[in-house]
């Protein structure tokens, strides 16, 4: 608070106190909504992703039983190809995983990942070369 409005406090300067605290509130209740439908659309669009993995089971399922009566293939030469592809990732977890992105080193004083091309951490100022050795090990 300043002078002025130590000696000339009145109504007109609370009202304009209260105004720009409304505004502010109106901001945040308008920032609060406009994240709340954001999180509608997500939910939205996660529910039509789900939709749309479950009609492409039931495709690859129907196709696979197709190719069995048609005798394109056995239930072993599937089960086989099935695990030669799911071993060409390096990971036999039943899918396909994305290739692993190499890590970022981390921070010998606090932890956290340090950026490329930075000398030194952001978040405690530790020398980059501490960290490099880490991740080193």
């Amino acid at each position: 608070m300043n002078l002025f409005h130590l000696f000339f406090d009145n109504n007109l300067w609370q009202r304009m106190d209260i105004d720009k605290l409304d505004q502010r509130a109106d901001r945040l209740h308008a920032d609060l909504w406009s994240e709340s439908y954001k999180n509608r659309d997500l939910a939205d669009e996660n529910d039509a992703l789900r939709q749309e993995v479950s009609r492409l089971i039931l495709v690859v399922e129907s196709m696979h039983r197709l190719a069995l009566e048609k005798n394109l293939w056995t239930a072993e030469e599937m089960s086989r190809t099935l695990q030669a592809a799911d071993l060409e990732d390096g990971v036999a977890d039943g899918r396909k995983t994305p290739v692993a992105r190499a890590s970022k080193p981390a921070c010998e004083g606090c932890g956290r990942t340090i950026p490329p091309r930075v000398a030194r951490c952001p978040h405690c100022n530790r020398h980059r070369d501490q960290a490099a050795k880490r991740h080193a090990r």
